[in-house]
């Protein structure tokens, strides 16, 4: 039997030597069909995948010795593969029983509020209501959709963000489709044609769009020639979220560039149309 020093000196031997351009590869095509095995690939499946084979390969690299006591393996792919399935395994486990301990009477009342709170109550264009963001929320977590860190976030918190993130991407199908958006204004009475409120931009009702501000907007968005500022001024007309917060973690970036881009925004709207 090999001493810990022996599989040690085997390890780090491996890991010197290992092409890693061509197995991460490998272990990533392996980690999604153990994850997903019947879904397609997206963007936010391969984070999670991402994460799994960053955490094998930082936990052989540190204490490859103790995995290899552990598991059956003959090459460094076979053993990085064990501890993806170990890890994958965990999670379930521990995921499984959060659910089944959950108070998800009281939970579902709480989302259902914090949803209503800050997105509204009213049915969607889509017709989806706030608690069928709740329930697909919900759904997500059930059926591994959404990966679930219960080491760093809550169960009430990541079923937040959930909601969050489904109501931004409906919000941007909404912006691809044409959404009929239109600038609300400070006061009707007093309001010049250019002036647009900065903290409101809301959807119009149903019976009641207003055509020009329609076409103010949509000249408006297309002005804007930088691709992620245009994103975010899209998102903000349909007043997708409430903070800056929600804006940048829905866009993948820091508080200080949603406000960088708010004063980009402003200086825009002041010169329009001069």
């Amino acid at each position: 039997m090999s001493t810990r020093n022996e599989i040690e000196r085997r390890i780090f031997g491996l890991v010197a030597q290992t092409d890693w351009d061509e197995l991460i590869p490998r272990l990533q095509a392996y980690t999604l069909n153990r994850l997903f095995p019947n879904d397609e690939p997206s963007r936010h499946r391969q984070k999670i995948i991402d994460a799994y084979v960053l955490q094998a390969v930082k936990e052989i690299v540190e204490r490859g010795a103790d995995y290899a006591r552990w598991h059956k393996w003959e090459t460094l792919f076979q053993l990085l593969c064990a501890v993806v399935v170990q890890f994958s395994d965990q999670y379930e486990q521990t995921v499984d029983a959060i659910v089944r301990q959950a108070p998800w009477e009281e939970l579902i009342s709480r989302l259902i509020l914090h949803t209503v709170a800050h997105y509204g109550g009213r049915t969607s264009r889509h017709g989806r209501s706030a608690e069928d963001y709740v329930f697909e929320a919900i759904q997500a977590l059930l059926t591994r959709r959404r990966y679930f860190p219960y080491d760093r976030v809550k169960l009430f918190n990541f079923l937040c963000g959930t909601i969050r993130s489904l109501y931004g991407h409906e919000a941007e199908k909404m912006a691809a489709e044409g959404a009929h958006f239109t600038i609300v204004r400070t006061a009707v009475e007093d309001a010049s044609p250019m002036e647009w409120n900065e903290d409101r931009l809301v959807a119009p009702s149903a019976d009641k769009d207003d055509d020009a501000a329609l076409l103010l907007a949509r000249d408006f968005l297309l002005s804007i020639k930088d691709v992620k500022l245009r994103r975010y001024a899209k998102l903000r007309a349909l007043g997708a979220y409430a903070t800056a917060r929600e804006y940048a973690g829905a866009l993948d970036v820091t508080e200080r560039t949603i406000r960088n881009w708010d004063r980009q925004l402003k200086r825009r709207r002041k010169d329009w149309g001069h």
